[in-house]
Formats: C-alpha cells, structure tokens, sequence
C-alpha cells in the first residue's frame, strides 16, 4: 500500500475531496492541518521545497504530486499507485 501523506485543512473543499476519496476507498493517510502551529510550519517547508503554495499539498511514497488536480490526473493516468484502485 502506498504511503499517502496530506497537508490540508477542513474548510478548503479540494482538501476534504481528497480527504473523503482516501477514506471511502480506505486508502490510509497521514493529515497534517495546516491550521496548527505545527502545520503552517510544515506548509511553510513543503512550499519553499516544491515551489507550490497551495492546499492541498499531497505526497505518495514521499514524492510530491501536488494538489487535487495533479492528484486525480495522476491516479487517473495511474502515475501513482494506491494499492486495489
């Protein structure tokens, strides 16, 4: 299974859609809510590294893809692998 991680928050809808597909499809997931303190500063690093200011930031097996576009185009086109999907 591949390794998800998310940096979002609850009120961006790109972020919950992405949120509700991995939990129906019971795809396991790190969320990071970059409305912590801790999560702005991961944001913050995630942002200067990928040159990508946007939520959601969503890595799989630790290699950025992007956002809820780049996410579902590359799913799509089976550029990631999320196990039985």
């Amino acid at each position: 299974m591949a390794k998800v991680r998310v940096l979002g928050n609850d009120w961006c809808p790109y972020c919950v859609k992405i949120k509700n597909f991995l939990q129906t499809n019971k795809v396991p997931y790190d969320w990071i809510d970059t409305e912590t303190y801790e999560g702005k500063q991961e944001r913050s690093k995630v942002s200067a590294k990928e040159k990508y200011n946007t939520i959601p930031m969503v890595y799989v097996d630790d290699k950025f893809i992007g956002g809820c576009n780049e996410f579902f185009a590359a799913l799509n086109k089976k550029k990631i692998n999320l196990g039985n999907l």
